[in-house]
């Protein structure tokens, strides 16, 4: 597991829950520990979350909606529908500077047991 307080996994964390603001119009915490765990930045205590996500809406990325509920949920300010679609298998990703995957264009080939999302890189790079 890596450490939360490291300079390394808070650049992966802050540009993927980027990334996941640019193709979704709603995030949950859920979402980045996915793909945190897919890139091997997974955590035994996810409390360094929130950090992250205070720092983009502190940007301007994110906004938290108030809800009653356990999980926060949040809505996307950059978020484009004529750019993106539902991430899901056969969808494709762009990752730049992630955890140990070289930059570039990613396809979701189908999900793990564990919850987490099987990529490979795509036939088109």
């Amino acid at each position: 597991m890596t450490d939360g307080k490291s300079q390394a996994w808070r650049d992966a964390a802050d540009k993927l829950l980027e990334s996941l603001a640019r193709e979704n119009k709603y995030i949950v915490g859920d979402m980045l520990v996915i793909f945190l765990e897919s890139a091997d930045y997974g955590l035994d205590s996810y409390e360094p979350l929130g950090g992250v996500f205070k720092r983009a809406a502190k940007k301007g990325i994110i906004s938290k909606i108030e809800r009653p509920g356990k999980q926060a949920l949040w809505h996307s300010k950059i978020y484009s529908i004529a750019d993106n679609k539902p991430l899901s298998v056969g969808s494709q990703i762009t990752l730049k500077g992630f955890g140990n995957y070289s930059d570039g264009l990613y396809e979701i080939i189908g999900n793990s047991p564990d919850g987490s999302l099987k990529l490979e890189k795509a036939s088109n790079e």
